[in-house]
């Protein structure tokens, strides 16, 4: 598979999750009452959130143990 084909690929799928987020928050909010999707929207952004700093703490650490290896 070239980089280019790769990309391509990143970005098709990237797009289909936004899709998949925008259509699943859609139906949540006919479903949900006002306290319940505030609720539900609030853990999804400390998930976020955490994920975030995780992420970047784990990709550090990598960093770290592959210029020591």
């Amino acid at each position: 598979m070239t980089a280019n084909q790769r990309i391509f690929l990143s970005i098709l799928l990237q797009g289909f999750g936004f899709i998949c987020n925008i259509l699943s928050i859609v139906i949540l909010t006919r479903y949900m009452s006002v306290q319940s999707f505030g609720d539900f929207s609030l853990s999804i952004s400390i998930i976020t959130v955490l994920s975030m700093i995780i992420i970047s703490t784990t990709s550090d650490f990598s960093v770290k143990e592959i210029a020591n290896a």
